[in-house]
């Protein structure tokens, strides 16, 4: 098979290591604990991604459990009725949520991050049995739109009642690649400018002398060459970034 690799031309940027970031629509105010009397019931938030791709890397919450321990954490995909929850991303048993109304947000991290490469995404926490979990709101129901509740009877619903309000649901994030990317303003200066692979897709560094840095698109770096010898090993199919003399170029292999 024939790999090509395009390479698009970039401004001189830092390679900067990935930082997590907390998404939330709540005011952090715990104001009203809640519990559901329905065997399978969910509570969930709808996140919107500030870029692509988006890991999602876990939930930072206020959940107890109550009468039984049976509480998992979701992930769910946007691709339901109307932009409700669809798919079902991630599922997992959590033996580690604390006991009845124990005040303040824990971290629960994912065993696996869940990419998100466009849309919105949901964090759903999930009894499978009455009385199961605990779960908290804000002081105020800023975020409708985002804010849903599962009953068996009645599918994914707004949060009725007068105390209804923000759930303390957050989603913990990674962006990108690790590395901040800026196109050039000018259009005409995005054009390819060169090739870095052979057709057995090896890599090859085009100037030499120089030590280049090779990352892939979740911003592990995959390679240190030295640019006066031969890159050795292969490059699958994908997205690619090389960091030299603090300028970054994007690189996409296709076959």
């Amino acid at each position: 098979m024939r790999l090509v690799v395009v390479i698009l031309a970039l401004m001189p940027v830092a390679v900067s290591a990935q930082v997590d970031t907390i998404i939330f629509y709540d005011s952090g105010i715990s104001t009203t604990w809640w519990c559901s009397d329905r065997d399978s019931f969910g509570a969930a938030v709808r996140f919107t991604p500030a870029r692509y791709p988006c890991e999602v890397i876990g939930s930072r919450a206020e959940i107890n459990y109550s009468g039984g321990r049976e509480i998992y954490l979701r992930v769910y995909d946007d691709n339901g009725p109307d932009g409700k929850p669809g798919t079902i991303l991630y599922n997992e048993l959590r033996l580690d949520v604390p006991p009845a109304r124990t005040p303040g947000f824990q971290d629960y991290d994912l065993t696996q991050p869940v990419v998100v490469d466009s849309g919105d995404f949901y964090i759903v926490w999930w009894q499978k049995n009455v009385w199961d979990m605990h779960f908290s709101t804000d002081d105020h129901f800023d975020s409708i739109s985002r804010q849903w509740w599962f009953f068996p009877d009645m599918g994914w619903v707004t949060p009725m009642g007068m105390d209804a309000a923000d759930h303390l649901i957050r989603a913990k994030v990674r962006y990108g690649t690790g590395v901040a990317e800026f196109l050039p303003s000018n259009p005409a200066a995005r054009q390819l400018t060169g090739s870095v692979v052979k057709d057995d897709g090896e890599f090859l560094p085009s100037n030499r002398g120089v030590e280049s840095r090779l990352f892939d698109a979740t911003g592990r770096m995959v390679k240190r060459v030295n640019s006066g010898n031969r890159g050795s090993g292969q490059l699958i199919p994908g997205v690619y970034f090389i960091e030299s003399r603090s300028r970054v170029r994007k690189i996409v292999v296709v076959r």
